[in-house]
């Protein structure tokens, strides 16, 4: 595949990434959460500042040694072994000065700048470890593995006691794929310190990943052996997740959990989050959870996440005062760092501006927390987003400049470019069509250099090349967006599997259904390889949804299994295991999984909507009712579940009922044109014309893009021989959904109906042009010209319908599902980005865009629009 070949070709560039901490992403679906552990300073005696990452393959294999063959990873390391000698001390104070600019200028995308400092600090003395490390680790974040592997072989001549280059040199391999390498050189960090926390967990989560369950859990207990350790308790719990055991990751937690309420000097925070998500969303115990979370303020009262997530917690049972209040009390307590008083306020302001919707007490937060943190960069970003959304461009450009001047991100410059391109109106010099276009090339061409700064400045930074391709691919320009998928994925990112999918998601746009089947594959095998544990689940369900939608059941049976394995508790693989088994008409499995699914998640809404669907076509009305109902509850504003709701009483011929939670369901989600035309279609059955007309006139004033809205408008028109304004409006229908076949077929069929044939032929014509894999074009065409008796034009259509339908019936039916979403999608391709799941940044600020497609279905709609004249 084109793709992968260029891939392959520019696989040479991968980066290192910056690890200055550990991150912790759950290795099952909805289990413990994303969990971060920051250590402390480098010059502290009791803790490393430097961390580690995973590895894979077999630990026996150790023994057997590899010197400098090794490849790009992510570098991690720690305090300074025995091979630091003592110096004089402003000698010693001069280099600690040097290394301390160094980092300053990598943090601020000046590398080589910082590299000359680091070379000094080696020269003025060669056995520290610190400049050794920060040395490699930057020469391999600006592509030059081999002299970055050169470095690694020098650092460990010069201190071959220092047990942090040695494990940093492993998952230096690791991330390479060099296992052997890696295990070698793990072994080696293990003859130095047996027990190194640091060591036994990066090599742990190395074997777990690799499947190796026996010796990662074996690493796990051996650090453990050394003292409590908060980030080993919580993967270890992740391990007895991973295979199921929920019970046992839950005594992992609660004993790790124990052992630090004996200790000050463990940072437990992430273990009693854990502990309460495994409670919450494993076990159903939101009381619990709460009671561990109320435990632990206590026992660490100055850690501001366990407040947050607390606040969370509390917003999740429904409780937003209580959530206000905790966060307000934890802001009144002293907070000794920026990050940390950052992340308190941004937490306060995303409940004030998304769950209250109070935009100007959201505004006055984030300026209070500016006061009191003037240095925390993450805080103007989040002004700059509010500043943007109230309409204050000048103020919003103001507020993320001072932001990338403290510290330059990739998110903050996501947030800015994206600014710029929803802002062209900002920039016409009048309202003509000339200056519109103008002004939006000229936003398109800021945003880019945005975006192309904030790759210099962060490099490694995944959500940033995602918003760039999504950016590129709106506007149409798919090659681009293709080449900034690829930079991210050569650029070994964070986040990768979301990029992955960004470009998975561009080829199925594209109509490439193999090559977004073979790059969804690639993108989970790279991510099985890969230092970093990342959450592969939306990766398997796209994958394996794609297999259900190309016809292919049994392919997607295997792929949502695989998921299952590994996510058992990940509510979206579930409903996509489901919807499998119903397809092969295995009801009663089906069945099983729904009620996996649900259990899993109970706000998921697409689970109790196709569940009920399922009950509904085998007539069980009464159980198709209740799990409506059910995901009512707990789903009130999705507006599928009110449409399938309705349309079920529709069935019955329920009309009043129908009626009745069609009204509920358009005030609750009043901009949903799905079930605007839905109930548009019941008051057409009924003969309530003007109640139609009104409804369906609503619809496409809200998404003229949305053909069906069209489409039903015009029948109306033309059930009350209304020829002329039909006409006009299947003409406005054409324009604005140009790729929707309905349309085409019910505008010619009108056509023919009075008589003109001529029109009717071009209007099928045109239709098959533009969605040539729609069959009822063809049908009613040949309809047509039987009643004609024109055999030469149905020879013809027979001929053209052969040559489009022979393939195999799988892939045309996949290409025709997907050719009809990126058609959709098009007509709506300027839009701003709207993120679909939840991959967002915990903790972090609202101009943190959500990553494109995250978790979100191909499934695509949960909603089923009522076609013209099939429901009239």
């Amino acid at each position: 595949m084109r793709t992968m070949r260029r891939l392959a070709a520019v696989a040479a560039a991968v980066a290192i990434g910056d690890v200055g901490g550990f991150t912790f992403a759950p290795p099952f679906g909805s289990g413990l959460g994303s969990l971060a552990v920051t250590h402390a300073p480098r010059h502290t005696k009791a803790r490393s500042r430097w961390a580690a990452a995973p590895v894979t393959t077999k630990m026996s294999m150790m023994a057997e040694g590899r010197g400098s063959e090794s490849s790009v990873g992510k570098s991690g390391g720690g305090k300074s072994g025995g091979g630091v000698q003592k110096r004089r001390r402003p000698q010693k104070t001069k280099v600690m000065q040097l290394y301390k600019d160094a980092q300053h200028k990598l943090r601020n995308g000046q590398t080589d700048a910082a590299i000359k400092l680091l070379e000094q600090c080696l020269h003025m003395d060669p056995n520290d470890g610190h400049s050794w490390l920060a040395l490699a680790r930057a020469e391999a974040r600006r592509g030059n593995i081999v002299e970055a592997k050169n470095l690694f072989d020098r650092s460990t001549t010069a201190c071959p006691e220092n047990v942090h280059l040695w494990q940093a040199w492993a998952v230096f391999d690791h991330k390479s794929g060099d296992f052997e390498a890696a295990r070698y050189h793990f072994g080696k960090a293990a003859e130095v310190d047996a027990r190194n926390p640091y060591v036994c967990h990066a090599w742990g989560l190395m074997e777990a990943k690799a499947g190796n369950i026996e010796e990662a859990r074996a690493l796990f207990l051996r650090a453990l052996e050394a003292g409590p350790q908060a980030q080993v308790s919580v993967a270890l719990a992740e391990l007895e997740a991973q295979t199921g055991d929920f019970d046992a990751a839950r005594l992992a937690l609660s004993e790790g959990a124990e052992a630090s309420l004996k200790t000050q000097k463990v940072e437990s925070a992430p273990l009693f989050i854990a502990w309460a998500r495994l409670e919450e969303k494993n076990f159903g115990r939101s009381d619990l959870a709460f009671d561990i979370l109320h435990k632990a303020v206590g026992h660490c009262p100055d850690e501001v996440n366990l407040h947050i997530a607390l606040a969370q917690l509390e917003l999740r049972m429904g409780r937003v005062t209580s959530a206000r209040n905790i966060l307000s009390k934890a802001a009144e307590q002293p907070i000794s760092q920026s990050r940390r008083g950052g992340a308190l306020y941004n937490a306060w302001v995303n409940l004030e501006q998304k769950v209250v919707q109070d935009e100007p007490r959201a505004l006055a937060l984030v300026r209070e927390g500016i006061e009191k943190f003037p240095a925390e960069q993450s805080l103007y970003q989040t002004l700059g987003t509010l500043l943007d959304r109230k309409g204050d461009y000048e103020g919003a450009v103001a507020a993320f400049r001072e932001s990338i001047r403290i510290h330059p991100t990739g998110a903050a410059f996501v947030a800015w470019a994206l600014m710029e391109e929803r802002h062209k109106s900002t920039k016409a010099t009048s309202p003509s069509a000339a200056s519109v276009l103008s002004a939006e090339r000229k936003s398109v061409e800021e945003a880019r250099r945005l975006f192309e700064r904030g790759i210099r400045s962060d490099p490694t930074h995944g959500p940033l090349y995602n918003a760039y391709g999504a950016m590129e691919l709106r506007h149409r320009n798919a090659d681009a967006a293709r080449q900034v998928f690829e930079r991210g994925i050569a650029g070994n990112c964070s986040g990768m599997v979301h990029v992955w999918h960004g470009l998975g998601t561009l080829e199925l746009r594209l109509g490439n259904i193999e090559e977004a089947n073979a790059v969804f594959r690639s993108g989970i095998e790279r991510a099985d390889m890969g230092a970093n544990i990342e959450d592969t689940s939306f990766l398997l369900h796209s994958l394996g949804t794609l297999e259900l939608q190309s016809q292919r059941p049994a392919e997607a049976c295997a792929v949502f299994s695989e998921g299952i394995k590994r996510y058992p508790n990940n509510s979206h693989l579930l409903l996509g295991a489901a919807l499998t088994e119903h397809k092969l008409n295995e009801i009663e499995s089906a069945r099983t999984f729904f009620r996996r699914a649900v259990r899993a998640d109970r706000k998921h809404a697409h689970a109790w909507q196709a569940w009920g669907v399922l009950e509904a076509r085998e007539g069980q009305i009464k159980a198709a009712r209740t799990l409506y109902e059910s995901g009512l509850k707990e789903c009130e504003d999705h507006a599928a579940l009110w449409q399938a709701y309705g349309m079920l009483e529709v069935q019955v011929e329920a009309t009043d009922r129908a009626r009745a939670l069609f009204k509920a369901g358009v005030e609750r989600c009043p901009e949903n044109v799905h079930l605007l035309q839905a109930w548009a279609v019941l008051e057409v059955r009924t003969g309530s014309y003007l109640k139609a007309k009104e409804l369906i006139e609503s619809a496409v004033v809200k998404d003229p893009s949305h053909g069906p809205s069209w489409t039903a408008y015009a029948v109306i028109e033309e059930r009350q021989n209304n020829i002329d304004r039909a006409r006009r409006i299947f003409e406005a229908g054409i324009k604005n959904a140009p790729y929707h076949g309905p349309l085409y077929r019910s505008y010619a069929e009108m056509e023919a109906g009075q008589g003109h044939y001529e029109q009717a032929r071009e209007l099928f014509e045109k239709g098959i042009d533009n969605d040539p894999f729609h069959a009822q074009l063809f049908h009613a065409y040949a309809e047509m010209e039987a009643r004609l008796v024109n055999m030469p034009a149905l020879q013809k259509l027979d001929a053209r319908a052969r040559e489009l339908f022979s393939e195999d019936v799988a892939v045309r039916q996949a290409q025709r599902i997907l050719a009809e979403k990126h058609r959709r999608w098009a007509q709506n391709s300027l839009q701003a980005i709207r993120g679909v799941g939840s991959t967002s940044y915990d903790f972090d600020t609202l101009g943190s865009v959500e990553l494109v497609g995250s978790t979100s279905s191909l499934l695509g709609d949960d909603q089923e629009d009522s076609h013209g004249l099939g429901m009239l």
